[in-house]
């Protein structure tokens, strides 16, 4: 009991940091665009990647678009060695499962196994937001829990489960970080888990 009361206050830190990181991220992205509009303001670098420009902004909401329709909706993993560094780290929400990180190896075997669980998944992104060398993706996964994930038997019922990742970009361009929010509680129930008390 403790322990579930103790999980819940991290997760809803956790969710409370991400919240605060997207607003201060709308705001200067709005803020860079209400500049942008201003004929006597200069313009401004928004990246030190790739020389300050927007190019490198372009390029890495490419990158996690790449990632969510080719691995994750076509299931070509091999575009995770290409997109992410190879020190990669995913710092997850709290869980009842001892893996507070993943690497990359580790998430090309989850998106194998994700894309068995579930045939039909669909992945689709809903908000993108680039500032600097983060990415902010809120993301959508939806799909038939069709076959074993890991040690949770099927159901044969409907997934849908709202994500959000923030993405960090180190100086090359690869994904070096990232960290993951979603609702635990929510994922356990749809995988006929219960609510984990």
């Amino acid at each position: 009991m403790l322990r579930n009361r103790v999980l819940t206050g991290l997760a809803v830190i956790v969710l409370t940091a991400l919240v605060v990181i997207i607003v201060v991220l709308l705001v200067s992205d709005f803020s860079s665009s209400a500049a942008k509009s201003t004929a006597t303001a200069p313009p401004q670098p928004t990246s030190e990647t790739a020389g300050g420009t927007g190019d490198a902004l372009a390029a890495h909401k490419d990158a996690i678009q790449r990632v969510i329709a080719e691995a994750f909706n076509a299931g070509g993993v091999t575009v995770l060695e290409t997109l992410y560094s190879g020190e990669f780290v995913a710092h997850l929400p709290p869980s009842e499962v001892d893996r507070p990180a993943l690497t990359r190896d580790d998430l090309y075997e989850i998106v194998l196994l994700l894309r068995e669980a579930v045939p039909d998944l669909v992945v689709s992104s809903e908000r993108v937001i680039a500032e600097g060398d983060y990415v902010v993706v809120q993301a959508r996964l939806r799909g038939t829990f069709a076959s074993e994930f890991y040690d949770t038997p099927p159901t044969g019922e409907p997934v849908d489960m709202a994500f959000t990742v923030i993405h960090r970009f180190d100086a090359a361009g690869a994904i070096a970080e990232a960290w993951v929010s979603y609702d635990t509680l929510a994922l356990r129930q749809q995988l006929g888990l219960g609510t984990g008390e």
